[in-house]
């Protein structure tokens, strides 16, 4: 079975650090990204099975995000979290 492979979108380090620490323990592989405009770049290298974003980031928001990656087909699931 492949693993499925997730980007986790988080301003809050901490937060980031917690969400990484459980997609690791149930076996996901999965990026980090600590903003909108790494979130991007990594979207514009990368396909993700699920993209995970906090709603609330500086300057723009985890909706953004996810409109981007809909709209360009770089993910197929999507989590808004607050």
């Amino acid at each position: 079975m492949t693993r499925k492979t997730l980007l986790i979108v988080d301003d809050n380090e901490t937060s980031l650090e917690n969400l990484a620490l459980s997609a690791k323990t149930h076996g996901y592989d999965f990026e980090l990204a600590g903003s909108y405009n790494e979130a991007i770049e990594k979207l514009e290298n990368s396909t993700f099975d699920v993209l995970i974003a906090d709603l609330k980031l500086p300057f723009r928001n985890g909706l953004d995000i996810i409109e981007y990656a809909q709209k360009n087909n770089r993910a197929y699931g999507f989590i808004l979290i607050t």
